[in-house]
Parts: structure tokens; sequence; C-alpha cells
């Protein structure tokens, strides 16, 4: 026997499934403004993180990306030459799930509401540990 109660339950947990996006739910490569391969990831509630050969920054739109006087940054950070990322037919992305980013060079983006952290590789970043880089984010509203 069902009750009404436990038939409403179900239909608000159907529906809440289909309104969640993930986290990341678009990439698309670009071009700086000084001509470098970059790709845009895209993030519920609206900033990005972008990724080049020689760092990460996130910014509070994909339009600030494109903005010479940097309205809308919110934060850079430089990966030494020895550690730059390395893309593949024009994708640094290896896999993405949820707010995880396998990168080509066995490196992880782990984005999460408050910051973007670039790990040496899928260990440390599970662990904490060996961050390479961070940037901040908008809080991101995940609802």
């Amino acid at each position: 026997m069902d009750s009404g109660f436990n038939a409403t339950r179900r239909q608000k947990s159907t529906e809440n499934q289909s309104i969640m996006q993930p986290l990341i739910y678009k990439q698309c490569p670009t071009r700086l403004s000084n001509g470098d391969f970059a790709e845009i990831l895209y993030l519920q509630g609206g900033p990005v993180v972008v990724l080049s050969h020689g760092g990460i920054a996130s910014y509070k739109s994909a339009d600030a990306v494109s903005d010479p006087l940097g309205n809308g940054l919110l934060g850079t950070a430089e990966l030494p030459d020895d550690r730059e990322l390395e893309a593949k037919e024009d994708s640094f992305v290896a896999h993405i799930r949820s707010g995880f980013v396998q990168l080509h060079n066995d490196y992880a983006l782990l984005v999460t509401p408050f910051h973007a952290t670039l790990f040496a590789s899928n260990s440390d970043a599970l662990e904490g540990k060996d961050r390479l880089a961070q940037v901040p984010l908008d809080a991101i509203d995940l609802v």
C-alpha cells in the first residue's frame, strides 16, 4: 500500500534530479588576447575557470574573459615553466566528473563552491596536498 506521502516524495525527488545540472556544464576552446590557446570551463551560477599552458584564472562570467580592463577577473595563478598544462586535440581536459577535472598531463583540478585548485595528481587532490595553483570563485549556487 502506497501512501500519498511516499508518492509526493518520489515526485519531488524526480523533479530535483531533472533540475540539477553538473557543476561544470560546458567547456569551450578560445584564444586569449595574447594569442595563446586557452579553454573555458563554465560553472553553475555564472563563473568560469580558464585553463592555459601557463596557469589558471577565474572570472565572474565568460564575457569578462575578453574584457581588456580586467573587469570581472576574480583571480589568476601562474604555473612554473616546468609545470605547464598540456593540451591534446584543443583541450586540456581528459574528463570531467562533477567538480573534479582530470587534465591530460595527469594534473587534477578540483572545483568547489569557493575555489578552483590545481593539484599535481589525483591522489594529491584527494589528500589536499601539493597544490600547484588556486583561484577564487564567487560562491557558486549549487541549487
